[in-house]
């Protein structure tokens, strides 16, 4: 997923924790999700610019969802990674 900061802010730990945040919103059976833990590492900051996040999920298992992003500039510069556990959202069942 490409994001940048329509405000033109600096690419910086906040601004990647936040993008890093929406982990749960990377897939149509995540979103609406709650977290449950998150890891975040910053590397280093960029001018302000596009990010490229790319996000892997690695398990859906009992109701949870596990993954990991890398964060990248536009010159492909690694600039964070992050990883979270959320639960899923529930689906109402047909009565």
């Amino acid at each position: 997923m490409w994001s940048r900061s329509k405000a033109g802010f600096a690419i910086d730990a906040c601004w990647l924790a936040m993008v890093s945040d929406f982990f749960l919103g990377a897939h149509p059976a995540t979103r609406g999700g709650s977290s449950l833990d998150d890891m975040f590492r910053f590397i280093q900051g960029a001018e302000p610019g596009w990010v490229l996040s790319v996000t892997e999920l690695a398990a859906f298992d009992r109701g949870t969802v596990s993954g990991q992003a890398r964060h990248f500039a536009e010159d492909g510069r690694l600039l964070a990674i992050s990883s979270q556990t959320g639960v899923l959202p529930r689906i109402p069942r047909a009565p």
